[in-house]
């Protein structure tokens, strides 16, 4: 057996292939923890040899594309031929390839597909601690958890965010479906919210909840509040939350973003690996 699409009897299977490496890839298997085939709107691929699977891959039929190839460079655990073929079975589409680096230029061949606009991260991981401690309370902000009742209060920063570190062609912004997004993060994710004198100036939270590992994503300040330690507050409220959960974090930052990846650091967390994300 090579290349084929997983069947829900597939997923412990899956899991155990996947968990060691799980920070490479958390976009996938937070994509599995309610089961294969259930609401994915498009399938995630296994390359199985010797009743082990020795790849995995999500092809997405919107184009969403995670590969977590290990051994993607022995011949004997590679077949590009087959992903091809399962590729162009699920609708050959390409809007988005993300993962570690060493993945993507085999998975690019593999598949026929031109490099796109590309992006380069670092990988940083903070494993859980075994004892955490909640963090001390902030004295100039208040920081917490948002709820459902703060999605007005949080869309000027994640539009502000988007426009700044997400999109390509800010002028592109979607009001509708960044709210329709939030909304959806608010009941599914954890989000960190810090005010200043009742005002929404930062933020952070989850973008992908997986198995031992969640992801941390969109953590955001306004310019004017930036270099007051309101982002280290929010980063220590909601790594609290998470290792409450038993899981660390993993998270990928723009290798350009000293100030961030300086942050990062100092709170503990270290580089993995390099990330990469191609825009079709």
């Amino acid at each position: 057996m090579s290349w084929a699409f997983a069947r829900p009897a597939d997923l412990p299977l899956l899991m155990d292939f996947l968990r060691p490496r799980e920070w490479e890839c958390v976009s996938l298997t937070g994509r599995l923890r309610s089961g294969i085939g259930r609401g994915l709107p498009g399938g995630v691929a296994i390359n199985v040899r010797e009743g082990r699977i020795r790849q995995a891959a999500y092809l997405s039929r919107g184009g969403l594309l995670i590969p977590c190839l290990p051994g993607c460079q022995d011949p004997a655990d590679w077949d590009p031929a087959g992903l091809r073929d399962l590729f162009h079975e699920a609708g050959g589409a390409a809007a988005c390839l993300m993962g570690m680096e060493e993945y993507l230029e085999p998975f690019l061949a593999a598949l026929g597909l031109r490099p796109g606009t590309r992006i380069s991260y670092h990988m940083m991981t903070l494993p859980c601690p075994e004892n955490p401690l909640p963090p001390p309370p902030p004295e100039e902000f208040r920081v917490r958890t948002a709820t459902g009742d703060d999605l007005e209060r949080l869309l000027p920063l994640q539009e502000r965010y988007e426009k700044e570190e997400v999109l390509l062609r800010p002028e592109l912004f979607d009001p509708a479906l960044t709210r329709a997004e939030l909304r959806r993060a608010l009941k599914t994710q954890i989000l960190v919210l810090a005010e200043h004198r009742g005002r929404a100036v930062a933020k952070g939270g989850t973008n992908a909840r997986g198995m031992g590992y969640d992801q941390i994503g969109g953590v955001f300040t306004l310019p004017d509040f930036r270099g007051r330690g309101v982002a280290l507050r929010v980063m220590e409220r909601l790594l609290y939350l998470i290792f409450q959960g038993g899981k660390g974090a993993c998270l990928f930052v723009k290798r350009s973003n000293l100030p961030a990846i300086g942050l990062y650091r100092k709170i503990g967390f270290g580089i993995a690996g390099n990330f990469g994300i191609h825009y079709f």
